[in-house]
């Protein structure tokens, strides 16, 4: 498993502790700030770090989610995985003042985030993998249109289903909120997790795996076709 852009690694604690006890490297935790300024960011930050290294997880700070395996990615050349996981998606507070956008225009740039995330997720998805996004379904994040994203980044990724966050294995996990920024968390209030995976490849049955299944979102063209 690849968590990106978790950024202070309360969800990949929380898997970590659920998968107990773990194979070495059998998680890959990763966030964008580099360790300096996650340690910095987050008070709880430095043990949680520890913690992960400890349970046998591999910690990659300085992870671009835009980037991933690519050049000057810190993960390129790692084995692919089996899944890659972006929980609430957002981007930094520091990126968007440093791109000046105001209202509507964050919208569109964490909308374009997801974009480029899912342009270059398949260098790193194992055959018949699975990337996992979970996001709010409320007004604004539900006017991003993720069941559209796949075709947006370029057509590699079919989106496979969208399922309930109650209903799926998160609850269990952890009951957020995630952080991004130090003073700005996501709750997972109104959340969907949307699974993608790549086009043509035969995919785990959903509704089997979760009881809850939601079936694809309704404005999404059917799986596997345009």
């Amino acid at each position: 498993v690849l968590t990106v852009g978790d950024g202070d690694f309360v969800f990949s604690e929380a898997l970590a502790d659920a998968r107990s006890p773990m194979t070495p490297g059998r998680l890959v935790a990763t966030n964008l700030d580099d360790e300096e300024e996650e340690v910095a960011k987050y008070a709880a930050a430095a043990g949680r770090l520890a913690r992960l290294r400890a349970a046998g997880a591999k910690v990659v700070c300085g992870v671009d989610a835009t980037r991933l395996g690519g050049e000057g990615c810190p993960l390129r050349g790692e084995a692919p995985f089996d899944r890659i996981v972006f929980n609430f998606p957002l981007l930094p507070n520091g990126i968007i003042l440093q791109n000046g956008a105001r209202g509507s225009e964050v919208h569109l740039e964490n909308r374009a985030l997801l974009v480029d995330f899912l342009a270059v997720a398949p260098r790193l998805l194992a055959p018949g993998g699975w990337i996992v996004i979970t996001s709010k379904d409320c007004f604004p994040y539900s006017w991003w249109r993720i069941e559209e994203m796949p075709r947006w980044a370029g057509g590699a990724l079919t989106l496979v289903g969208v399922l309930p966050w109650q209903d799926t294995e998160y609850p269990d996990l952890y009951d957020g909120p995630c952080n991004v920024n130090r003073d700005a968390s996501v709750k997972p209030t109104d959340a969907v997790v949307f699974v993608l995976a790549r086009r043509c490849a035969e995919a785990m049955p959903l509704p089997k795996w979760c009881p809850g299944f939601a079936g694809v979102h309704p404005a999404a063209p059917p799986p596997g076709e345009f």
